[in-house]
C-alpha cells in the first residue's frame, strides 16, 4: 500500500445494494466498487501463484484453434482487460486488440497527474506471458458478421502510437492533439469464434468553439502526463523577467470543466500539487494560482447523495478552489 494512503472506509450508496471503498488521501478521495477491489487481490494471488510462459504474439491458423475457440476483444480498459484475464485458458483462446498496449487503473489517474503516484504505478502491460493472451495493437475499423472477421488497422506507425482518440461531431474520431494528424497505418482482418466489444467512449467536445484546438482533455496515461508538464511550463514561463504580471495570474488560473469524480478529483490533486510541491520551488508566486471547477449542474457530483456533494463542495471552497456550478462554457479561445 502506498504512504499516501492514509485511510480505507466501506461506503454504502444508499438503497442500491452496491458497496464502494474509498481511499482517502488530503482532499483526494478514490472510490472503486466492491467488484473492482475484490478482483485486483485476486489479480495479484494469481499473478504471484502462477508463472506461465506464453506467447503473446497472435498464432498462426494451424495453432489458432487447437480444440479451443477464439474470442477477441476489441479494448483493454476496464471490461476487455478483466474478460481476458477471467476466461478459462482450457477452453478460449483469448485475443485482445486495441489500440492501448497496456490498462489503465483509471480512478488513480488524477493522483498521477498530480504527481502524488508514479505513472508507472496506474498501468498494466496487456501484453503479459503469465495471462495467456494474446495481444494486438490496433484499432478495430469494421466487422464482417457473416464472415466473423475484423478489419483491423495498425497503431503503431513510423511517427509513433496514434494519440487517444475524441469525437468531433463535424468530422468524425481525430486525434486528441489539435495540429497532429493521424497517420493510416496497415490494415489486415482478424477471424474470431466469439466478439466482445468493450471500446469503452470517446471524449465529446459538444460542439464548443475552442475546445479542440485550446483544452487539454482528461482520459488516458497520455492525457495526465500533459496535464502535469503544461502546469510545470506555465509556472515557468510565470517566473520569466519578461512575463508581466497581468500575463502570470493569467498562466497560473488553471480551469476544469467538469465536476463529476474525475474533474473533482482532478482540482483536488492539482491543488496538492501546486500547493505541496510547487510553490516550494517557486515561493516569488504565492498567493497568485488559482483553480475554478465548473459545471452546468447546481452543485458538484451530481450523481451521488447530496450530503457527499455538499460535504465535497464544501471542503474545497475551504482549500481555495472556487466552484463556478451551474455554468454553461459557451467557447474558449487561446491568447
Amino acid at each position: 500500500m502506498p504512504a499516501w494512503i492514509s485511510r480505507i472506509r466501506s461506503v454504502g450508496t444508499g438503497g442500491t445494494g452496491t458497496c464502494c471503498r474509498s481511499v482517502e488521501c488530503g482532499l483526494r478521495t478514490v472510490t472503486l466498487s466492491a467488484a473492482a477491489h475484490q478482483y485486483s487481490h485476486r489479480t495479484i494471488r494469481r499473478s504471484l501463484a502462477t508463472q506461465v510462459e506464453h506467447s503473446t504474439a497472435f498464432p498462426d491458423d494451424k495453432q489458432r484453434h487447437q480444440g479451443k475457440e477464439r474470442v477477441v476483444i476489441l479494448g483493454s480498459g476496464w471490461g476487455g482487460y478483466s474478460l481476458s484475464r477471467r476466461l478459462s485458458p482450457s477452453k478460449f483462446a483469448p485475443l485482445i486488440i486495441s489500440p492501448r498496449s497496456y490498462f489503465v487503473f483509471t480512478p488513480l489517474l488524477t493522483d498521477a497527474a498530480g504527481g502524488s503516484l508514479d505513472f508507472s504505478n496506474i498501468v498494466e502491460p496487456v501484453r503479459d506471458r503469465r495471462a495467456r493472451v494474446d495481444f494486438i495493437q490496433a484499432a478495430a475499423r469494421a466487422v464482417d458478421f457473416d464472415r466473423k472477421t475484423i478489419l483491423c488497422e495498425a497503431t503503431v506507425v513510423k511517427s509513433g502510437v496514434t494519440e487517444s482518440p475524441r469525437t468531433d461531431e463535424a468530422g468524425g474520431v481525430i486525434s486528441t492533439m489539435a495540429k497532429r494528424q493521424w497517420e493510416a497505418g496497415e490494415t489486415f482482418s482478424i477471424p474470431y469464434d466469439k466478439l466482445v466489444i468493450a471500446v469503452g467512449t470517446v471524449t465529446k467536445t459538444f460542439n464548443t468553439p475552442g475546445v479542440r484546438e485550446n483544452a487539454l482533455f482528461f482520459k488516458d496515461i497520455g492525457d495526465a502526463r500533459r496535464v502535469r508538464r503544461r502546469v510545470r511550463e506555465c509556472f515557468e514561463l510565470a517566473v520569466l523577467p519578461t512575463t508581466t504580471p497581468e500575463m502570470r495570474k493569467w498562466l497560473l488560473h488553471f480551469a476544469i470543466v467538469g465536476a463529476g469524480p474525475t474533474g473533482t478529483e482532478l482540482a483536488a490533486s492539482l491543488r496538492d500539487f501546486i500547493y505541496r510541491d510547487l510553490m516550494r520551488l517557486y515561493p516569488s508566486l504565492e498567493g497568485i494560482p488559482r483553480i475554478t471547477l465548473y459545471d452546468v449542474a447546481p452543485t458538484v457530483l451530481s450523481m451521488f447523495d447530496e450530503r457527499l456533494a455538499a460535504y465535497a463542495m464544501e471542503t474545497m471552497k475551504k482549500e481555495g478552489i472556487t466552484i463556478k456550478t451551474s455554468h454553461h462554457v459557451a467557447g474558449l479561445r487561446g491568447v
